[in-house]
């Protein structure tokens, strides 16, 4: 198959499972240049971001190992998680509960 024939997809890591996967299938995380960090669902901020899958499974972890912290080497408000979370929700449909609440 020729080169060109084949459309490029960009390709980016999750920061909670580190699976590699389809850009456009992650959240992306950004930090704007007044120092604020913000969830960037259309992809379009500049500036240091870090991308996360949208379930709550990838959120929890990163939240634990302080993984978008790291990649953004700033801290990350609580407001940020919970927006993710919710994000999650809406995008699987599946309902996040802490463990032993299921």
């Amino acid at each position: 198959m020729p080169k060109g024939d084949r459309a490029h997809e960009p390709q980016r890591t999750c920061v909670g499972c580190k699976h590699i996967k389809a850009k456009d299938k992650l959240i992306r995380v950004a930090v704007l240049r007044n120092g604020e960090v913000v969830m960037d669902l259309k992809q379009s901020v500049g500036g240091r971001g870090a991308y996360i899958c949208p379930m709550w499974e990838c959120i929890v972890i990163a939240y634990k190992r302080k993984a978008l912290e790291a990649s953004l080497k700033r801290s990350i408000p609580n407001s940020i998680y919970i927006e993710l979370l919710n994000n999650a929700q809406l995008a699987t449909g599946d309902l996040w509960k802490p463990k032993g609440k299921r």
